[in-house]
C-alpha cells in the first residue's frame, strides 16, 4: 500500500467562502458606519468581526487534512477549527476498534459519515476519533483504503459495508428517491394552485 493524502475542501470553495463573508463583513461595515445608534451598535461590531473571522477560517483551512500510510492514519483534529488550531494526531490501524458507517443528512441531501476508533499506544484508555463524509472529495479513496489497512471484523454491527462502488450506488439511488419525492411535491403543488386559482 502507499501513501494517500486525503484532502480539504477545494481551492474553488474555500475563496468563494471566504469572498462571501468577507462581502458580509463589508456590508455590516457599512451599515455600521452610516447608521450608527447609541445602544444597539455593539451588535452590529460583533457582526463586522464574526463575518471576518469566518472569512479567515476559510482562508487558513489546511489543504491536506490526512495523511493514510501503511502504518496508520495521520490527521488533523478539527475540533477547534474556528479558533485556526489543527493538531496532528495518529491512529494506527492494529489498535483499531470499530469503524461506524452509516448514512446522514446533510445539507445537500443523503450522505454517508465513517467514524474510525483507536486506542492510544502511549495513553492507555484513551481513544481517538477520525470522522469523515462523502462531502470530502477524497472520501472513497479513503474507504477503499481503509478496507485493506483494516481488519473487517472492526466493522460495528449494523454499520454499512466499505465497499465504496456499493456506497455510490447506495448514496445515488437515495438522492434520486429523494428528488422523486421533490418533483411530486412540486407537481402536486403546481395542480393544486391551478385547481385553487380563483
Amino acid at each position: 500500500m502507499s501513501t494517500l493524502l486525503i484532502r480539504g475542501y477545494a481551492t474553488g470553495q474555500r475563496i468563494y467562502a471566504a469572498v462571501v463573508f468577507a462581502a458580509a463583513g463589508g456590508f455590516f461595515t457599512w451599515l455600521y458606519e452610516t447608521n450608527r445608534t447609541g445602544k444597539g451598535s455593539w451588535f452590529g461590531l460583533v457582526m463586522i468581526a464574526g463575518c471576518f473571522w469566518v472569512s479567515a477560517y476559510w482562508i487558513f483551512l489546511p489543504k491536506v487534512l490526512g495523511v493514510l500510510t501503511p502504518r496508520g492514519l495521520d490527521y488533523r483534529n478539527e475540533d477547534l477549527g474556528l479558533l485556526f488550531w489543527y493538531p496532528w494526531f495518529h491512529l494506527d490501524w492494529e489498535r483499531v476498534t470499530e469503524i461506524q458507517n452509516y448514512e446522514i443528512t446533510d445539507k445537500g441531501g443523503p450522505a454517508l459519515m465513517t467514524i474510525v476508533r483507536a486506542t492510544d499506544a502511549d495513553q492507555p484508555g484513551k481513544v481517538h476519533t477520525y470522522r469523515i463524509s462523502s462531502a470530502n472529495m477524497d472520501y472513497y479513496r479513503f474507504l477503499d483504503y481503509l478496507k485493506t489497512a483494516v481488519d473487517p471484523a472492526a466493522l460495528a454491527q449494523g454499520s454499512l459495508p466499505l465497499d465504496p462502488m456499493q456506497l455510490r450506488r447506495q448514496l445515488h439511488g437515495d438522492q434520486l428517491r429523494k428528488l422523486g419525492g421533490l418533483g411530486l411535491a412540486i407537481i402536486a403543488l403546481l395542480i393544486l394552485t391551478y385547481l385553487l386559482r380563483g
